[in-house]
């Protein structure tokens, strides 16, 4: 069974430090974005993954 994160940080914090981070490297300006998915577990190896 995987458990979900209940506490803090949230997702919206996350996706924009991604985001953030991928600006004039991955695209132009994140506002070119259409589609996010987003799922938080928890882990002993805590990763982002990210698909373009």
């Amino acid at each position: 069974m995987l458990l979900k994160p209940i506490t803090k940080s949230d997702a919206d914090n996350l996706i924009k430090a991604i985001k953030d981070g991928c600006n004039k490297v991955i695209w132009y300006d994140d506002s070119q974005i259409v589609e996010i998915n987003v799922r938080r577990f928890y882990s002993e190896h805590p990763m982002a993954e990210v698909t373009i």
